[in-house]
């Protein structure tokens, strides 16, 4: 996996409601720890150890939520990212090709771009060369927009990281944001961004801070155009001197 690939698909009026309420970094790399929720592909064999669990943190909530919405929106939001990691990624028994239900908790619309995008919104491009996947980062940070004391929407940013075994062994690393709505049938994903790669090539960049005593350097037609004006004020002061003695 040589460079990330990454993929936005969201219904435009939802999102740019969502947007006000949520951050615009993929991933949530942000410095709150999440707190830990059981994953359901937690193992329970003693030959190995147990799985990681899903560490899910409700955030930003710009507005009045009382705290058992709160609580019920982190555990209910969390859930369905859960099962998109386990049914995508970490989950089923390898090696396989069937992906069809990858998607729980997706609206149909979402649903059906995310089949499209199997590639990046599954481990498809891998699921015949591997024959087990065991995940070392999961990761929920959840936004959320209420309105009227009830939540209206939520934007969950996600980081999620395995190693596979087989054929194939190599570490993935799944980051970006779900975009969903309540109704209904409880919370549904209807747009996501997301971006996939090795974890290496997914870390947050690191600003890079330049000393203040020492300037940038300038670039070598400035520097020219500076070394030729000092040129002529020295041209100059000499032909004032000359004129000076006269």
């Amino acid at each position: 996996m040589s460079t990330p690939r990454r993929r936005v698909a969201a219904l435009v009026a939802p999102l740019l409601v969502l947007a006000s309420a949520s951050t615009s970094c993929s991933g949530g790399d942000d410095s709150t720890q999440p707190s830990a929720t059981p994953s359901s592909s937690a193992s329970s064999t003693r030959s190995a150890p147990p799985e990681v669990t899903t560490q899910i943190s409700l955030e930003r909530v710009p507005g009045k939520l009382p705290a058992d919405g709160r609580r019920r929106v982190q555990r209910q939001v969390g859930d369905v990212v859960d099962r998109w990691f386990d049914a995508a990624y970490v989950g089923g028994r390898y090696p396989r090709t069937d992906f069809h239900d990858a998607f729980p908790g997706f609206t149909v619309s979402a649903r059906a771009q995310a089949h499209h995008d199997k590639a990046l919104m599954t481990n498809q491009p891998l699921g015949k060369r591997i024959d087990g996947v065991r995940a070392t980062q999961r990761l929920v940070w959840i936004d959320v927009l209420p309105a009227g004391g009830r939540a209206a929407g939520a934007t969950a940013r996600f980081r999620l990281e395995f190693t596979t075994t087989g054929k194939k062994h190599t570490s993935v690393a799944v980051r970006g944001r779900l975009f969903l709505t309540p109704g209904p049938d409880g919370w549904k994903v209807f747009g996501y961004d997301v971006a996939k790669g090795t974890p290496d090539e997914l870390q947050p960049p690191r600003p890079t801070s330049q000393s203040k005593s020492q300037p940038k350097s300038q670039p070598k037609a400035h520097a020219k155009a500076h070394a030729k004006a000092q040129e002529k004020r020295k041209q100059h002061g000499k032909n004032d001197a000359k004129g000076g003695g006269r």
